[in-house]
């Protein structure tokens, strides 16, 4: 399926210049792109929720003890395994 998208006459010149430069078509580079600002705003929501998690001392606690709960399931005699304090 192909779909047309409008951009200003700069942003096509540096998408030609990365195209070039990454020897890839331009629906590469923008595709990456696009995957790339898609993980970025998905990683800001996780650390959003966890800096609001953070915030709640109680919540924030017992999130602490169910991963250390959970750690035990590990078992596997690895060095790291100990869930970090904080």
């Amino acid at each position: 399926m192909s779909t047309t998208v409008r951009i200003d006459d700069h942003s096509k010149a540096l998408l030609k210049e990365l195209a070039v430069a990454q020897k890839k078509t331009q629906q590469e580079i923008l595709a990456e792109a696009i995957d790339k600002a898609w993980r970025a705003q998905l990683l800001d929501a996780g650390n959003a929720a966890y800096a609001r998690l953070r915030e709640d001392k109680e919540a924030w606690d017992d999130y602490q003890n169910e991963m250390k709960a959970w750690d035990c399931t590990l078992l596997d005699g690895l060095e790291g395994d100990e869930y970090p304090q904080t």
